[in-house]
């Protein structure tokens, strides 16, 4: 969230006071309508399904389990 945040404020930083003006409006309406909390949930939902998968503890478990019964 905060790159966001500081992606919003190089955004607002116009040197034209009637675009500043202009981008303010449209940053004060997209959080209004929750525009960066959608952004985030789609960004961390997209880490989520990149993120390598990794077995938990006990699937470790299992698979050593599984492993060592068909070497008896």
């Amino acid at each position: 969230m905060e790159e966001l945040h500081e992606v919003t404020l190089q955004y607002l930083n116009c040197p034209d006071p009637k675009e500043a003006a202009a981008r303010r409006q449209r940053v004060l309406i997209s959080d209004a309508i929750g525009d960066m909390e959608e952004a985030a949930s789609t960004i961390i939902a997209a880490a989520i399904r990149n993120a390598p998968q990794q077995p938990t503890v006990p699937q470790q478990q299992h698979q050593t389990l599984a492993s060592n019964q068909t070497k008896s």
